[in-house]
């Protein structure tokens, strides 16, 4: 795995009618993967909304900078995560987006990606 310098907190999947607590809770199981018990230290709130062609997708806001590092590492495994993960960065002044779905991580055009 290569290192990601990521523009921002990265975006897990989520319904357009998913509440902001039944997110952070769905986050927090996806988290029990790599934290049997969520630790006293971890604490997430659902940000900004983006769409992306057809799908929604929350940031994932947290302090702790290890927790997006994990996200984005095990969506890219081989095992991926029930949900889709996006991340952004910076090249050059430009905005590049990826997602990652079932393990498999693509570029996305700029032009599917819309704050909502």
């Amino acid at each position: 795995m290569s290192l990601r310098i990521t523009a921002g907190p990265p975006l897990v999947e989520s319904s357009a009618d998913e509440s902001d607590s039944a997110f952070v809770e769905a986050v927090h199981g996806m988290l029990r993967i790599f934290y049997r018990e969520r630790p006293e230290w971890l604490h997430l709130s659902a940000g900004a909304r983006f769409r992306l062609g057809a799908a929604m997708f929350r940031e994932v806001v947290c302090p702790a900078g290890s927790v997006h590092a994990q996200l984005i590492h095990r969506a890219s495994s081989p095992a991926g995560l029930p949900r889709a993960v996006v991340y952004r960065t910076e090249s050059a002044g430009a905005l590049r987006v990826y997602e990652i779905r079932n393990g498999v991580e693509r570029e996305v055009c700029t032009d599917e990606w819309h704050a909502s």
